[in-house]
């Protein structure tokens, strides 16, 4: 039997299927391969630690290590390493007559392989007016929308990138997707409001700015044809008044 497992750095959903003396045996989704979770290294989660993980949750977890036979997996719920965590490797498992054979990949050739969410190696091919072109992985094509980039963040053809996968674009052939280059999105984060105080304890910008906030001055710094203008609300933040509510 033969089982395709996505690493990167190596990250993973998985669901948890039994409770064990030391932890969590994890269900990754393939009849031969299964992910140890301990209870040392699950309080590192976003978790409620007074209780623990019931049988059948959903949790995010890089891969730390792999046991010798190819059949168990060793996994970290640390936030900072799956946030930081980006595809770049696709591992093989092809158990036959209990061997397994570990085949690693610099590449993904496989459109399945790329899902919303994950953090890829792109290569900026074409910097246009509405955003960024790029290669992810050396493979496939993306664009970038100029609303996804840190605002006033030069960009060059070639330059090497992190981006976040958003969504693939429906009826593009071959495939195309939409990524994000913008902070918040890169950690996995709310977009929050300019301050002082340390990132996570600046209010986002649904608490700054309320819907029917009235603000007083704003800076037009593009228009967008037949779409609308993006404006400066503050350093860092930018709001988009649609075309129609001009």
């Amino acid at each position: 039997m033969c089982a395709d497992i996505q690493l990167s750095a190596k990250t993973l959903s998985a669901a948890v299927k039994s409770i064990e003396d030391h932890g969590y045996i994890l269900d990754l989704g393939m009849p031969d391969v299964s992910g140890f979770l301990s209870f040392k290294d699950a309080i590192k989660g976003p978790f409620d630690h007074n209780s623990k993980l019931h049988v059948g949750r959903l949790v995010d977890v890089s891969v730390s290590k792999m046991s010798g036979n190819g059949r168990i997996c060793t996994v970290t719920v640390d936030s900072p390493t799956f946030v930081s965590s980006s595809v770049c490797q696709f591992i093989s498992l092809c158990a036959l007559f209990n061997w397994c054979v570990v085949l690693q990949l610099s590449e993904i050739t496989s459109v399945t392989s790329i899902l919303p969410g994950a953090l890829v190696q792109s290569l900026i091919t074409a910097v246009v007016p509405s955003g960024l072109n790029l290669q992810i992985l050396g493979y496939f094509e993306g664009t970038v929308d100029q609303v996804h980039l840190y605002p006033g963040k030069k960009y060059k053809i070639g330059q090497k990138v992190k981006a976040r996968i958003l969504y693939d674009i429906s009826g593009t052939s071959p495939p195309k997707f939409a990524l994000a280059l913008v902070d918040h999105i890169i950690a996995l984060d709310i977009k929050r409001a300019q301050g002082e105080e340390i990132l996570q304890d600046r209010p986002s910008l649904q608490e700054a700015y309320p819907v029917g906030t009235i603000l007083d001055q704003v800076k037009v710094t593009s228009v967008e044809p037949e779409r609308g203008l993006i404006s400066e609300v503050e350093p860092g933040v930018e709001g988009f008044v649609h075309v129609g509510q001009i």
